[in-house]
């Protein structure tokens, strides 16, 4: 028998011969090892097929059951065992890091192992055995989030659901209506509809068609009730029942009903604005109502946080000693280190600095260590013990100890690694006695004024069994017991006991307060009546420039503040932000100062979105703060919380524990509304190769779809195909190198394993991944071909799985990070909803797209839709400015046709030149903008923004700030007959800026959110400066719109330039 080979590179498939086979051995449950050489895309349940014919021929056959008894375990190339869970995978898809498999019994058919299986599949990463191994976590900190989340979506989110015998609630988990925010719509979209909507219904029952007109704000039961008399008018029959149908998309997995008004449904509402006629189904209800093990709630069924609140108060009495009974100074005994590794070119030692913090705020003063020597092994002893300037007692219950291991690289400290631990653990009881923490290794995302300790970074520990790990202890401080943080109840009995009271005295400043007192009551209180004088102060405070003055608060602003917070509490309808003024201003390192604040908290109105997010930010940790912040979120419609998903996600990061109230509002919306349960899950299972994240975002997803079973399976055959795709694109790469034709266009790769029984098959009959609004019936192989992008990605076709409906086509890219893509189009879609609110539909364009895993994802196709390179080549001598006119006019041959298209264009061009100018988009050229038939322009591509140009040769080739070539100037002005157009275009423009930068603080709070999500052009705050710059924040709105109109003018001026560019483009490509 030939020797298994072990690849060193740990996927075996690099040593298949030039057809694609690879020598297996099989070792079969009887002891015979049987070596078979097999195709590596041929599904192993074919092979087990052909194993079993191979194996009648050996010893012992007798001894084995039939082959459908038996699956296979395998050794993965991280090493470990793995079962099989698909057996309609090929070998290739496994990653084998030997060239065998192991031949095992299945296990007795358990519902519950399956579920389990399936869960550890959808994980990836080896699955929930790999969390609960991980030491990032405690693990009984993991067991108690599992059994309390568990819980928490059985009993508070799932119990009133499960008792719906209907399938109704069920029924709109899975088809929840897709709203706009309003029924109102831009005055140009009135235009188009006046009152009344024109709309085609087929009865399913019968395939008979009917076209009606409604009034606009006609609802869906309304209109199911006129379909039905109709119906029942032409065929005779009197006894249908309006009450047992529903309307449905055509072409779509979109249903309406209820009683908002048509307009309010963003499929009628995108109707309206191509100017195409509504198409629905009629369905019978019982065609589409399906009764579940588990049902979803509906949004009555919602656990209340006022609710929840009530329960945390009646949280029973702890044991122990309260921190607050500690007034000795917080400090620490550093003890070793070990693994340490110094850069060669550094001095052999190093110091350990280790600071308090709360948020990115040091408490106290950081402390170092002295230098000391690392021996040959890495090991280094300190032996110093660190004393704080800070007391037990107000240690807040979010802060953090932060450590950071330095050596000197010439003169200049040079940061090695660094970690950061919660002061209390996840039950709120102070951390004590000896403690090993591995470090995290630098990042090129720290930055130079970060260098001391990393505090924004992850509390989660380095799983890496080779990394630096320092050893330290935390006193007991003379307690026996454990030493608790309070629980609400005693928080708000602490802020009561010492609030400020009339007449007495208790402010920290009493020589300010004394002059500023002019009736009874001391600062702080809410009997104090300021003077005229310190009003002023603070309304100066409130009405500066939020961007600039939170930064320099000085301490007799802050106290002045913190005095008016009642006061500002009350003007919090003029001032929204003011939250965050009070919130800089408290002293976090006094528990009582804390206990106020979080009284405050309590009574505080409710705050819009763009608030509320900022709440969930590193700044403020806080657990009352963020708990408020998600109370005021879970009051946003699914529709409008879907948008700010990804940045919510990212928050998560910011957490100490595992349970915390953002996890559980997440998870509660995402069991409502299944479209954000799937956006959800592929956020968080994108992620999932980032170790800091791993334990955290894994828990989330098995809670979720422990949940959920239904969605699960509908995952589970997405994930199929995605793994189908990543292994059918690492073949194509195989065989376009080994051919040398790694520049040469060849479908064949793509076109030949799709055309294979065992791929048509499981690429049928799923949903898409990007949204569940689709579902995909049979793959069109001939279609499916193989891009010419550099990397190289596959354009795939399915027919729609409504026989009324358009094919899907969907792109698969593997090999780019996706997530800037992601976040550039949710600016885009958040931009859209902005100018909606204020009246303009400026037809953005924001298409799907949603990475999968670690640089791969899946993109949506525009359908009807060229670049203007391809438009541009269809039209000799394309870089005439009248290229995309005439492609225009053989589009749209009527008169009137042609008139909307260019009006299509004029909207939608005005909105991407504000958008991209906005966003600092770059890399523009005439591959990555398109435009539809209709007219409507779009850009898709963002690998470049927030002023990052692309260059060559170190030349900045973009000399414009956005795009507005002569060709887009001849579409608008209709030819030159209509010169007018223009102006109206500049003014759209400026009028759709203005707007924007009115919405400066959303737009720089979803950025800020990112931070920590790795990607390359935004790892600072310094790079959404950017932002701050083009919306001119620190001028006032005249100075800012002149700003605009010099851009506007230099964009006109200079679009020669980009002519050339798209020019030269098109020669090299």
């Amino acid at each position: 028998m030939p020797p298994v080979i072990v690849s060193p590179d740990l996927d075996v498939t690099s040593f298949q011969n030039d057809l694609g086979q690879l020598d297996i051995d099989f070792l079969l449950p009887n002891g015979i090892c049987v070596p078979l050489q097999v195709d590596i895309d041929r599904p192993l349940d074919q092979i087990k097929q052909e194993l079993w014919k191979q194996a009648a021929n050996y010893p012992l056959f007798q001894q084995l059951a039939t082959f459908d008894k038996y699956g296979f375990l395998y050794i993965s190339g991280e090493g470990q065992k793995e079962d099989v869970m698909d057996e309609s995978v090929g070998i290739s898809e496994l990653r084998l890091a030997a060239s065998f498999l192991k031949v095992v019994e299945k296990p007795a058919d358990d519902k519950r192992k399956t579920i389990d299986r399936q869960i550890n599949s959808l994980i990836g990463m080896k699955g929930s055995n790999y969390i609960q191994a991980q030491h990032s976590v405690s693990k009984a900190e993991i067991s108690e989030f599992r059994q309390k989340m568990t819980t928490y979506c059985n009993n508070d989110v799932l119990k009133q659901a499960n008792q719906d015998p209907t399938g109704l609630v069920y029924f709109e988990y899975k088809h929840p209506c897709r709203l706009r925010s309003t029924s109102e719509l831009p005055p140009d979209v009135e235009n188009m509809v006046i009152d009344y909507i024109v709309l085609t219904v087929i009865v399913q029952e019968t395939g008979t068609s009917y076209k009606l007109r409604v009034k606009k704000l006609s609802t869906p039961d309304e209109l199911v009730k006129m379909t039905v008399d109709k119906w029942s008018s032409k065929s005779g029959q009197k006894t249908i029942n309006c009450n047992d149908y529903v309307l449905q998309v055509l072409g779509m997995n979109d249903f309406l009903y209820g009683d908002n008004p048509l307009v309010m449904f963003k499929y009628v509402y995108s109707c309206i604005v191509k100017n195409t006629a509504p198409e629905f189904w009629l369905k019978n209800k019982s065609s589409v109502l399906e009764k579940q093990e588990v049902s979803q709630p509906h949004k009555s069924s919602r656990t209340s946080f006022q609710e929840e609140r009530r329960n945390t108060v009646r949280s029973e009495k702890r044991s122990g000693h309260c921190v607050w009974d500690i007034h000795q100074n917080f400090y620490i005994t550093l003890h070793t280190a070990c693994n340490v590794q110094v850069p060669e070119n550094c001095r052999n030692l190093v110091r350990l600095c280790v600071g308090v913090f709360h948020g990115p705020d040091p408490l106290c003063s950081i402390q170092e260590t002295k230098e000391v020597f690392v021996s040959q092994d890495g090991l280094c002893s300190f032996n110093d013990c660190i004393n704080f300037d800070i007391k037990v007692q107000d240690l807040p219950q979010m802060s953090r100890l932060c450590f950071g291991l330095h050596c000197k690289k010439g003169k200049e400290p040079l940061l090695l690694a660094w970690a950061n631990i919660p002061i209390f653990d996840y039950k709120s009881n102070l951390q004590k006695g000896k403690l090993k923490l591995p470090l995290w290794p630098r990042s090129e995302l720290i930055q130079q004024e970060e260098s001391y300790c990393f505090p924004v970074g992850t509390v989660a520990t380095n799983p890496q069994g080779d990394c630096s790990m320092i050893e330290f202890s935390v006193p007991d401080f003379t307690k026996k017991g454990s030493i608790y943080y309070p629980p609400i109840e005693k928080v708000l009995q602490c802020a009561s006991d010492h609030m400020e009271e009339p007449g007495k005295c208790g402010s920290p400043v009493l020589e300010l307060a004394s002059t500023y007192i002019e009736a009874p009551g001391m600062p702080g209180s809410t009997t104090w009546r300021p003077n005229k004088n310190i009003v002023q102060q603070l309304d100066s405070i409130l009405r500066a420039n939020q961007y600039t003055i939170l930064q320099t608060l000085d301490e007799q602003q802050k106290q002045l503040i913190w005095w008016m917070r009642y006061d500002i509490r009350d003007k919090c309808s003029e001032f929204p932000h003011a939250l965050l003024y009070v919130l800089y201003s408290v002293s976090w390192d006094n528990h009582i100062e804390v206990s106020k604040m979080q009284a405050l908290l309590q009574t505080w109105p409710t705050l819009e979105a763009d608030q509320a997010l900022t709440l969930l930010d590193f700044t403020f940790p806080d657990k009352y703060v963020r708990k408020k912040a998600t109370e005021w979120l879970d009051e946003l419609p699914d529709e409008e919380l879907a948008q700010y998903l990804l940045q919510l996600v990212q928050a998560l990061k910011y957490e100490n524990y595992l349970n915390c109230d953002l996890v559980k509002f997440l998870l509660r919306r995402a069991l409502q509304n299944r479209n954000i349960g799937h956006k959800l899950f592929w956020l968080l299972k994108s992620d999932m190769h980032e170790p800091s994240v791993t334990v955290q975002y894994g828990l989330i997803i098995e809670i979720y779809l422990k949940a959920n079973p239904s969605h699960m399976s509908i995952l589970d055959r997405q994930q199929i195909i995605l793994q189908k795709l990543k292994s059918i694109t690492d073949i194509h790469t195989k065989a376009a190198n080994l051919k040398k034709k790694a520049k040469e266009k060849d479908d064949s790769p793509l076109q030949k394993v799709m055309q294979q029984s065992a791929y048509k098959e499981a690429f049928c009959k799923i949903y898409s991944p990007i949204t569940l609004m689709y579902k995909l019936d049979k793959i069109v192989e001939k279609s499916c071909k193989v891009m010419d992008s550099k990397k190289k990605p596959f354009w795939l076709e399915w027919t729609n799985d409504d026989e009324k409906g358009q094919n899907i086509q969907l792109i698969y890219k593997c090999g780019d990070d996706l997530r800037q893509d992601m976040l550039t189009l949710q600016i885009l879609e958040v931009m859209d909803t902005i100018w909606q609110s204020e009246g303009y539909d400026l037809r953005l364009n924001p298409y799907g797209c949603v990475a999968t895993g670690c640089e791969e994802g899946m993109i949506e196709v525009v359908q009807k839709s060229l670049t203007l390179a391809g438009i541009q080549k269809w039209r000799k001598l394309g870089l005439d400015k009248r290229s995309l006119y005439d492609w225009l006019k053989h589009k749209n041959p009527s008169e009137h046709s042609l008139q909307r298209a260019v009006e299509e264009f004029k909207l939608s061009c005005a909105g991407y030149a504000v958008a991209t100018y906005i966003l600092g988009v770059g890399d523009r050229h005439n591959d990555n903008i398109m435009m539809k038939e209709t007219g409507q322009l779009f850009h898709i591509d963002f690998g470049h923004f927030l002023g990052n140009k692309k260059t060559k040769f170190n030349i900045n080739r973009e000399r414009v700030p956005f795009i507005l070539t002569s060709h887009f100037e001849y579409i608008i002005k209709d030819g030159e007959k209509k010169p007018q157009n223009f102006t109206d275009f500049k003014e759209i423009c400026e009028r759709a800026y203005l707007i924007i930068r009115s919405r400066a603080h959303l737009l720089i709070q979803l950025f800020m959110m990112m931070l920590s999500s790795g990607i390359p052009q935004l790892n600072n705050v310094s790079d959404i400066d950017y932002i701050k710059e083009v919306l001119a924040l620190n001028s006032t709105q005249e100075e800012a719109l002149e700003k605009f109109r010099k851009k506007f003018k230099e964009a006109q001026d200079n679009s020669w330039s980009t002519t050339v560019n798209w020019w030269f483009h098109m020669r090299v490509h």
